[in-house]
Order: structure tokens, then C-alpha cells, then sequence
């Protein structure tokens, strides 16, 4: 008996919270990423079948498949599933929004499992098939990229994430590539290697958080890419965003630990003539039980700077101030940034903060 996913989960997150084994220790899938590649339109819904173990040593039954959009449409065993036992599930795109890149996200919530499994679909959906060339404007020598940046995802401390990303060799020769000069904690292997002539190849990446030193949140790691034995100087970038890994953490745990509540989340910086340095703060304080840890604060927009040391450790009941610094020069018109805060709160991980204001000539 199957099920599609109209039906959810009367309540994954009091599921999650009642277990507390890490979801690897209780399902195992054979790829957790399928790549449909370059699709036509015209051609209709493209399906995938997703293919797991019970790893565990209890049954496991797949409480709910969550699609992260309508166009996707994932089926599933509803029976249990003996240790050692195995089961499919099954996903169609409708393939019918395009033309443009698509990555779509199932979330499978299993008994006995602490957090849900993310399996994704992805490709390029196209009116007509343009050139090879054109798929991947980007240059490395002979060999063409949509881009030299790979976002991996969210990475817990102590584990590991592989995701790939798809290339062409533009020669009219098959081409080894070899990645080379990684970052400590990145690795990457090319298949198929070499890399048949006017054919798309995988570059295969892994962050393997353990070897990538004290790092947290937002972390781009690089490498270069060899072609024959030729090292190119540009990079290939994967970025990453490391996270505490809470999945051994039991209820009693989370409940206990910290919590962060701002206390002031918005900095209002008024209107200021472009090249001034403002400097702005946020109040934080730790509503938790236990001790706070304050890791780590990212943002996108130019200008910013840190002015704080961090980790910050924050008692029960206390608050601290974060301080920071705008440089407004190269920039005007309104401002409207968000900075992330990580922490090590499995209650509020990742907490959002905003400056605003406008910059005049």
C-alpha cells in the first residue's frame, strides 16, 4: 500500500522531538540527490524512484513525505519495514513551469528518527535544447560551468555532505580532471573521469565538517580544478553552512539549553551621506534554562564589520550587547539588511536581525 503526499504527518515536529536517534541510524538511502539534467518541456512529467534500507534494528514505518512544491508529487510505503527491510519511494515533477532550473526538496519523516531525511530532484527544464555551450557559459580551459560557486547546505559539526554539481567538456578529446589544492575538510572527484568529449561530467564535493577546523555558519571552501595535469588558478567554491548537530540531544536536553530572545532584533540607523561609518548594536538575551553559546554572525551586503569575539557565552536570565560597524561608502538609497546570528540553541539555532535606514549622496 502506497501513499501520496496530500496526506501529512498529524504532527512531524512532536515526533521529532519524542526521538532521539539520528535519522542515518535508522534509514539509509542509495542517493539522496537526482539529477534529471537538462529536460525538455514539451516531453511532460519526468519521474525518479528513491530507494532505502531500514538500517535500524526496530521496524520503521515512513510516517510522511512533505513536497516543497505542488509540481512534485512523491508516493511512499505506508507498512512497516522489518530491520534490513527495503522500500522505494517514488516522485514525478510535472515538469510544466519552465523554462528554468529546478531543485525541489522531499522531507521523509521516519519512526524513530530525531530529524526528517532531505532528498532533492533537480535539472534544467528548456523550450528547446540550446547548445553545450550555451548550457554552460562559464570557462575553465576547455571545460564549461553555469557557475564556479556550489551551495552544499546546512552541515552538522562532526558529520559530513556530499552534493554535485554537473559540467561539460567543451573539447573535441576526452579531458581528466582532477581537483586539487582543497581546503582542509573539502574533497571532490569527477565522474564519469576522463571526461568524454562534448559530454556532461558530475563534480562530486564533500565537506567533511570534522576536518575543516572551528569553522561555523556561512563557509566558503575552495579548491582548483586540474586539467590534464594544467592546475587553473581561478577557484571552484562550495559553500557551506556548519551548524551544531543536535540529533543525539534527548527532549530533556533541548529543554534545559539555552534559548536566545532579542531584545532589541532592528537597528534603525536614520539617514546618514554616504561614506559615514555608523556603528549599530543588538541586544540578545538567554530566556533558556542553560547556558548560551553565540558562535558566529553572517551577512551578504558590503560595508558591515563584526566588532565582537566570538564564541560569546551568554548565562540563564543574562543579556549581551553584539556591536557593529557600517561603512557607507560605495553605497546609497535605502538600506534593509538581515545579519544571521548562529548559536548553539537547538530551540532557536539561527535568529535573524535587521538594520535599516537610507544613504544620501
Amino acid at each position: 500500500m502506497v501513499i501520496a503526499a496530500a496526506l501529512l504527518c498529524a504532527s512531524p515536529c512532536i515526533i521529532c522531538a519524542q526521538e532521539s536517534r539520528p535519522v542515518s541510524e535508522v534509514i539509509s538511502f542509495d542517493d539522496k540527490i537526482h539529477d534529471f539534467g537538462d529536460v525538455l518541456i514539451g516531453d511532460g512529467p519526468v519521474s525518479h524512484t528513491f530507494r532505502f534500507r531500514n538500517v535500524g534494528n526496530t521496524d520503521m514505518t515512513v510516517l510522511n513525505v512533505i513536497s516543497s512544491c505542488g509540481c512534485t508529487t512523491p508516493v511512499w510505503p505506508t507498512e512497516p519495514i522489518a530491520p534490513g527491510g527495503e522500500g522505494e519511494i517514488s516522485v514525478t515533477f510535472t515538469n510544466d513551469q519552465g523554462p528554468y532550473p529546478f531543485d525541489k526538496t522531499l522531507t521523509v519523516y521516519v519512526s524513530g528518527a530525531a530529524r526528517p531525511e532531505i532528498l532533492h530532484i533537480r535539472g534544467v527544464a528548456y523550450d528547446k535544447f540550446p547548445k553545450l555551450e550555451e548550457r554552460f557559459p562559464q570557462r575553465l580551459g576547455r571545460l564549461g560551468f553555469r557557475n564556479f560557486t556550489m551551495p552544499i547546505g546546512h552541515v552538522a559539526k562532526g558529520t559530513t555532505r556530499t552534493d554535485r554539481v554537473r559540467f561539460a567538456n567543451l573539447s573535441d578529446r576526452p579531458l581528466k580532471v582532477e581537483a586539487v589544492e582543497a581546503d582542509p575538510g573539502l574533497s571532490a572527484t569527477v565522474q564519469p573521469n576522463p571526461v568524454p568529449p562534448h559530454e556532461v561530467a558530475y563534480l562530486v564535493c564533500t565537506v567533511d565538517s570534522r576536518k575543516a577546523g572551528d569553522k561555523w555558519g556561512k563557509t566558503p571552501l575552495k579548491m582548483k580544478l586540474a586539467v590534464e595535469g594544467r592546475t587553473y588558478p581561478a577557484p571552484f567554491t562550495v559553500l557551506a553552512y556548519i551548524r551544531d548537530d543536535f540529533s543525539h540531544m534527548s527532549a530533556e536536553q533541548i529543554a534545559d539549553a539555552g534559548v536566545p530572545e532579542p531584545v532589541i532584533a532592528y537597528a534603525e540607523i536614520g539617514e546618514v551621506a554616504a561614506g559615514t561609518k555608523v556603528d549599530f548594536s543588538y541586544t540578545i538575551r538567554n530566556t533558556g534554562k542553560g547556558p548560551l553559546l553565540l558562535r558566529k554572525v553572517d551577512w551578504e551586503s558590503d560595508g558591515i564589520s563584526d566588532l565582537n569575539h566570538y564564541p560569546i557565552r551568554v548565562k540563564p536570565g543574562a543579556q549581551v550587547e553584539l556591536r557593529f560597524r557600517l561603512d557607507t561608502a560605495g553605497r546609497e538609497g535605502d538600506v534593509l539588511d538581515v545579519l544571521t546570528l548562529l548559536t548553539d540553541s537547538p530551540d532557536k539555532t539561527v535568529v535573524n536581525l535587521f538594520i535599516s535606514g537610507y544613504i544620501k549622496k
